[in-house]
């Protein structure tokens, strides 16, 4: 029994032919390489890492090749205890951070790769090593935050179809020396050309008909590495490039910086006017559209807003994520839906820890952060470029019809504080009661402030400034009438408490921009944006959007524009505006033309499985499935292909669309001919037969080949 074992042992690890095609292997190489440069490019690994893995990739390789003909036993042992050491170090990462396996799992393939490199000696094992820089690439894709991804996509599809491509030949015993006059290079660049195209188009079909459902959801919560929290923080902003009004209000206007926006502040202006780059800020995963919530304002000074009194506190610190957030101004269960967020910041931001509202959950870089009453979160340190972290909530907006039936009668002495304002002229006390004539309840009369400010007011970016002993929402609502965010919230919530209802401003971003090639939400600076949070008991703070082209994101549902063709078309019209007109012109006309996406969809996956059928008929005769079952068979391919090379120098080359039995035809009146047709008789028996070989036929191509070698010599003799 141990005799059978270890033959079968023997069996399974004999060593097959080398693989001499230096071109395959820098095809190979090039495609690894390419896999290996996507994961790195996305900044998780250090330096050490992203130096040593290519290089070690190009000299193990380099040293495979040197080496390919040799036994390498001792190499393998030490490989053995290599590999087991980097599996031992990423057990032992999941262990310390089992958050996010991603990172870990590519850092594993890549250094398993490294490791691999150094013993890929025969085709088989070339053929394992495009199996893992294709792994690579799907890590790559996994922790990719942009479309720059799909370069090193094509790359590598255009790289491991030049592998195989070379392989093959090289197994068709087709020289390289000769490979130029084999091989007709326009025929062969096309069939390649049209095959990635195929599989191009394919994919495309693939992922347009796939719908985005909302149980499409982040299941991993990644979070950056942890910090020290500062000791000397006792909370408030760190505002780094923005500028920070420390609580109350200048007597002149602050200044405006296109980079920054003033609510990110302790205070805002509002007689501050000015436009926001279009700068990436953050790109941010999430499950649903929400708007990020930064600071609060409950306190209206005229000129602008300024936070109350009661300084943040600090969250009970943890040393296992995630932390535990108290759910502070909230009194019932206004809803259940869950919005998990992840948060990837691409620009440098004030120590704010942007969340959608009620955060319940934070996965954070941080053992703790503060809270204010107002449930804004700060951290002790800024949030700089690169930091990531998420967020876990569970909170809906309120049924309207539920809402509208709620009386304004307030027994929570907390929320006293979001009725004050400071003395106001007399038009503005007169306007409010206006719009809210002959309406009890709260809910009414926020609907009737909202509508009344959209059609009173216009949104602009440019607005007048206003008098510096002038109100700054009086001066909206009656001389300007054009105004930011910042002035339309503002006067929502004015107009709110002067018919005496509690209402707060808060700032934040808006969602962003969803990109669907990559599933983020791309936040930019021109989206920072303020809206209104008005109170209602037994539910706590219902959101208001009263800004003319802005409305309370929805929650994910399955609808059309679940489908990528209709948030492409989005995307396009956020980012790229007229510049893309005529593309949406023509995507309109195909739209009315094949009735709707599943009519395009069906067109492409026809015309791409023509061509795929037409290229393998082009192909078929060129298939040529290796077999071997022994080291008879063995003997017998390495004939064949030794015949080739003896062929090819004597200027006898066979072309690449012939088959075997072809080029032995072809050759019937050269000599050596029945030298030929017997072992190419031999080679198709290994190929296509369904009897093994045995020694005595391989004994027999070896009789062939010396008997083809004599004929030649005679020839030349």
């Amino acid at each position: 029994m141990f005799k059978r074992a270890l033959a079968r042992y023997r069996a399974i690890n004999k060593k097959l032919p080398s693989e001499n095609s230096i071109a395959a292997r820098v095809a190979v190489l090039a495609a690894i390489l390419t896999g290996t440069a996507a994961v790195i490019s996305q900044g998780y690994f250090g330096a050490v890492t992203n130096a040593i893995a290519p290089t070690g990739i190009i000299l193990g390789f380099v040293y495979s090749w040197r080496k390919r003909d040799n036994a390498n036993v001792g190499l393998k042992i030490m490989l053995s205890f290599a590999l087991l050491f980097v599996t031992f170090y990423f057990f032992y990462i999941m262990v310390a951070e089992p958050y996010d396996t991603r990172v870990p799992l590519a850092e594993l393939f890549l250094w398993i790769q490294v490791l691999h490199s150094f013993d890929v000696p025969a085709r088989r094992d070339l053929y394992f090593s495009l199996v893992a820089g294709l792994v690579l690439i799907s890590m790559a894709g996994t922790l990719a935050l942009d479309v720059s991804f799909i370069i090193y996509l094509a790359l590598f599809m255009m790289f491991a179809l030049a592998a195989l491509f070379l392989t093959h030949v090289s197994e068709l015993g087709l020289q390289p020396r000769a490979l130029s006059r084999q091989i007709p290079v326009g025929p062969t660049a096309a069939a390649l050309a049209g095959l990635s195209l195929i599989l191009l188009g394919i994919s495309a079909i693939i992922y347009i008909v796939t719908p985005r459902l909302p149980g499409m959801r982040v299941q991993s919560l990644p979070f950056s590495a942890e910090r020290a929290l500062q000791a000397a923080f006792r909370g408030g902003l760190l505002n780094g490039g923005h500028v920070n009004l420390n609580e109350r209000l200048p007597m002149s206007r602050a200044t405006f910086s296109g980079q920054a926006y003033p609510g990110f502040s302790e205070a805002l202006d509002l007689r501050v006017r000015g436009r926001l780059s279009r700068d990436l800020m953050m790109r941010v995963k999430a499950t649903n559209p929400v708007y990020h919530r930064a600071q609060v304002f409950d306190t209206y000074t005229g000129k602008g807003w300024q936070q109350g009194g009661g300084k943040p506190h600090k969250t009970a610190p943890t040393d296992r994520p995630p932390l535990a957030l108290p759910q502070l101004d909230i009194e019932g269960a206004v809803g259940a839906r869950e919005t998990i967020a992840s948060y990837y910041i691409v620009a440098d931001q004030p120590n704010i820890v942007f969340a959608p509202y009620q955060a319940s959950l934070l996965y954070f870089p941080a053992a703790a952060v503060w809270q204010d009453k107002d449930s804004a979160l700060t951290s002790s340190f800024s949030l700089d470029s690169g930091v990531v972290y998420s967020t876990v909530s569970h909170y809906d907006q309120a049924d309207p019809a539920r809402l509208a039936k709620i009386p304004g009668i307030y027994k929570n002495k907390d929320v006293i504080a979001y009725l004050r304002l400071p003395s106001l002229p007399a038009r503005d006390v007169r306007l409010a009661s206006e719009i809210t004539a002959g309406l009890d309840k709260p809910y009414g009369k926020l609907a009737a402030i909202q509508t009344a400010l959209r059609q009173r007011c216009g949104y602009s970016l440019n607005a007048p400034f206003q008098r510096e002993d002038q109100d700054a929402v009086d001066f909206f609502l009656f001389n300007s009438r054009r105004g930011s965010c910042d002035q339309f919230a503002s006067a929502f919530v004015v107009l709110a408490r002067l018919n005496g209802i509690p209402a707060r401003l808060v700032t934040g971003y808006a969602p962003g921009d969803y990109n669907p090639l990559t599933g983020y939400y791309e936040v930019r600076a021109e989206q920072a944006h303020s809206w209104a949070e008005a109170y209602f008991p037994n539910y706590g703070w219902i959101a208001f959007d009263p800004t003319p082209g802005f409305a309370l994101p929805e929650p994910a549902v399955f609808g059309s524009d679940s489908f990528i063709m209709q948030r492409l078309s989005d995307y396009a019209k956020a980012n790229f505006g007229p510049q893309l007109r005529l593309i949406q012109r023509w995507l309109a006309v195909i739209r009315g033309t094949f009735l709707n996406v599943y009519g395009l969809a069906v067109l492409l996956l026809i015309g791409a499985l023509a061509g795929g059928l037409m290229l393998a008929r082009v192909r078929r005769r060129d298939r040529m499935p290796i077999n071997p079952a022994g080291e008879a068979q063995d003997a017998v391919i390495a004939a064949y292909q030794e015949m080739l090379t003896i062929l090819a120098a004597a200027g006898r080359p066979r072309r690449l669309p012939e088959t075997p039995s072809e080029f032995a035809a072809a050759q019937t009146r050269n000599p050596g001919a029945v030298e030929i047709k017997s072992l190419t008789q031999l080679f198709e028996a290994v190929l296509y037969g369904r009897r093994a070989v045995d020694e005595e036929q391989a004994g027999a191509a070896q009789t062939a080949l010396a008997g083809l070698l004599d004929a030649l010599k005679d020839r030349r003799g």
